[in-house]
């Protein structure tokens, strides 16, 4: 299985990278601002999180825009590719039903794509990391694996939600009240071992640990602005976690492909 998907991968990734980059080009044709809408867009959040919960509701997080706009970043990466995988082999199936493409390199495009958004955002945080005099150290080289374990996860649960989002119409409504409900449980405005440890130490280190894109957030934010090191035990839990459901995913798809244009 994994021959096949080596295989596949580097046969399709001239169609996903072609097709995201028309993709890109298609969601800007026609606006006034442009690409300038990938710029504020998550900046405009930003700014509403760190009024509502810097000023309104005092929060004393050190460096707390950029906290927000890390997290917000991150979060917007997997929320934007579990979302759209859900009706990806639908809204495709014009394509699909002519000739032979791997699902998951529908899922590739759309990775391509938001990865795109994701590090213009990056751009943006390295520019606020400047201008806020945040002292660095070794540890944000860490960044980059964390990274691959956003791509791996990301790509393992999206091939998850496609395969039942063909046989499951209603399963776009459940993601979005899913996508909801983690948006507030995942520490995006803020720290989960601040607010949550207060309550209950264990109830926050269940929080930031057994949920992969807390963990992945928290990390991020304690590598880049706050020069800690990574858990690495943790890390490589996640990352075995996420390649056995990248595996489960990839045998989902392999063996029900065949059936998703008669479902549909």
């Amino acid at each position: 299985m994994i021959t096949r998907f080596i295989v596949d991968f580097k046969k399709y990734w001239e169609y996903a990278s072609y097709a995201a980059k028309a993709e890109l080009t298609t969601e800007i044709s026609g606006t006034y601002l442009s690409w300038l809408w990938w710029v504020l867009e998550p900046l405009c959040f930003m700014v509403v999180y760190v009024f509502v919960f810097g000023y309104v509701f005092q929060s004393q997080t050190e460096y707390f825009a950029i906290f927000i706009f890390l997290g917000i970043t991150i979060w917007n990466f997997f929320a934007a590719n579990i979302s759209s995988s859900v009706e990806l082999v639908y809204n495709n199936k014009h394509i699909l039903g002519k000739v032979y493409l791997p699902k998951y390199m529908l899922l590739i495009r759309k990775i391509l794509v938001n990865t795109f958004k994701m590090f213009i955002s990056f751009i943006l945080i390295a520019l606020m990391l400047w201008f806020f005099k945040v002292p660095l150290s070794i540890h944000i080289f860490s960044a980059f694996p964390l990274l691959l374990l956003l791509f791996v996860c990301t790509f393992g649960f999206t091939m998850i939600t496609l395969h039942l989002g063909v046989f499951i119409r209603d399963l776009a409504n459940l993601v979005q009240v899913f996508l909801r409900a983690m948006f507030f449980l995942t520490g995006i405005f803020f720290s989960i071992e601040e607010r949550i440890g207060s309550l209950s130490a264990d109830l926050a280190y269940v929080f930031q640990y057994f949920n992969p894109f807390a963990f992945i957030i928290s990390s991020f934010r304690d590598v880049v602005i706050y020069s800690k090191g990574l858990d690495w035990n943790w890390y490589f839990s996640w990352l075995g976690m996420s390649m056995f459901i990248v595996m489960l995913g990839l045998y989902l798809i392999y063996n029900n492909e065949d059936d998703y244009i008669k479902v549909l």
